[in-house]
């Protein structure tokens, strides 16, 4: 049986009616909407079936042969806007009016205030202008990891990269070109995380996001679904600081906290003196290379390219951590000879002190030298950060008395030191 042909065209002679077949969205229905000129207007009807439809036009053709209605004319300006709507429709092989206009009116009630079809329209062809490479996200989360171990990033980022993008992938089976900004934003709220984590799950996403834009996984010429997702204002949370005396603990080694004893390894030794009287960042410890350590100078130099903010910066050498890097054996190369220093460190940290604050060295740092400076411009200098954050941290947490007791601790010093009060 041949198959019907859509617009069909019902005609006797010279007249004719169009049936068209319409799907809604809306509801799921199709239904078939009869289209034709009755003295001067234009009559639409929608039926179920499309034999009754076919009837109906049978009849509408013989109305309009009759000229059974009454004669409305158009005025002039509604009778030139029409002709021009259908001039500029014929591109659009000769769709209706109506039904143009109907599509408008649905297709405008979907975008946000302020926004225009055109602009939406735009930005749909950008996204499917090029061949975009069907990649499974899984697929593109392997991917970037294998690039960033071959770039040379550190152990500890691909671990905090591999740890959020595999729950990630894991949440969506599906090609990441069909990964929208609300599911993204829904993946995040379920972990009911505080804002500085949903922040940083954040940045892993964005970054895996423009990698796989410049792969050509997802339309390179716009802002990606996850450069959308919004921020969570950062309330940031409690600064753990180690005390002098455990400070003191760690680097003298005693009693740990089951009640065994327990000494520091070399390794272990120079990464807690280095850490606590510099407050350079794990990260950039693990890259520091002899060659930055400049005695005579009196500095420690991290490098732009070993730096997490790119920038090159100068770390003075205390007196008491001169003293720690005097019983420190030379060789060429890296300071630290494996990235899992930071691992066996703070499992080192734990068995002393029971418990190991996140990035406690730097904290510490931080705490102690701004309150042995009073100065927030030239400690953020030191390490990296702006003033205003590093006032706001840490302005409260240490006085005088208890700075002069860190950087005291030096390796002959270290039966002289004392709990201080108000260091936690």
């Amino acid at each position: 049986m041949k198959r019907e042909q859509f617009p069909l065209t019902m005609s006797e002679g010279a007249l004719s009616v169009k049936i068209y077949k319409v799907h809604a969205k809306a509801t799921g229905y199709t239904f078939f909407q009869l289209c034709y000129s009755l003295a001067g207007q234009r009559v639409r009807k929608s039926l179920a079936d499309l034999d009754k439809a076919k009837r109906e036009a049978r009849l509408a053709l013989g109305r309009i042969a009759s000229g059974k209605a009454t004669v409305t004319a158009m005025g002039n300006t509604d009778r030139e806007s029409f002709a021009e709507s259908k001039r500029l429709l014929r591109a659009m092989d000769g769709k209706p009016v109506h039904l143009a206009v109907a599509e408008f009116v649905e297709a405008a009630r979907m975008l946000p205030n302020g926004a225009t079809l055109v602009q939406a329209a735009r930005e749909y062809a950008s996204r499917h202008r090029e061949q975009l490479k069907p990649r499974l996200l899984a697929e593109v989360v392997e991917e970037f990891l294998d690039r960033k171990t071959k770039d040379g990033a550190s152990i500890r980022y691909i671990q905090t990269l591999r740890s959020a993008l595999h729950r990630l992938a894991g949440n969506f089976r599906k090609p990441i070109a069909s990964i929208g900004t609300r599911d993204l934003e829904h993946w995040l709220d379920s972990h009911k995380a505080s804002g500085r984590t949903r922040n940083n799950l954040r940045v892993s996403i964005v970054t895996v996001w423009r990698w796989a834009r410049a792969q050509g996984y997802i339309a390179r010429d716009v802002e990606t679904e996850a450069d959308r997702i919004g921020t969570a204002k950062d309330r940031g949370g409690e600064i753990g600081v180690l005390s002098p005396a455990q400070l003191a603990l760690l680097l003298c080694g005693g009693r740990d906290a089951s009640g065994g004893k327990a000494t520091p390894t070399p390794e272990a030794e120079l990464f807690i003196a280095i850490g606590a009287f510099s407050g350079i960042r794990t990260a950039e410890l693990l890259r520091l290379e002899w060659s930055d350590i400049h005695e005579a100078r009196g500095v420690i130099e991290v490098g732009a390219h070993k730096s997490k903010t790119a920038t090159r910066r100068l770390v003075p050498i205390h007196a008491a951590l001169a003293a720690w890097l005097a019983r420190a054996p030379r060789r060429a190369g890296k300071v630290f000879s494996s990235e899992k220093a930071a691992v066996r460190v703070i499992g080192y940290g734990k068995q002393m002190l029971g418990e190991w604050p996140d990035n406690a060295l730097r904290h510490s740092y931080a705490t102690y030298r701004l309150a042995q400076t009073q100065d927030a411009a030239k400690t953020a200098l030191e390490l990296g950060n702006s003033p205003t954050m590093l006032f706001r941290n840490y302005r409260q947490l240490a006085d005088e008395t208890q700075a002069s007791g860190w950087f005291a601790i030096a390796p002959t010093q270290l039966a002289n030191v004392v709990q201080m009060k108000g260091a936690a």
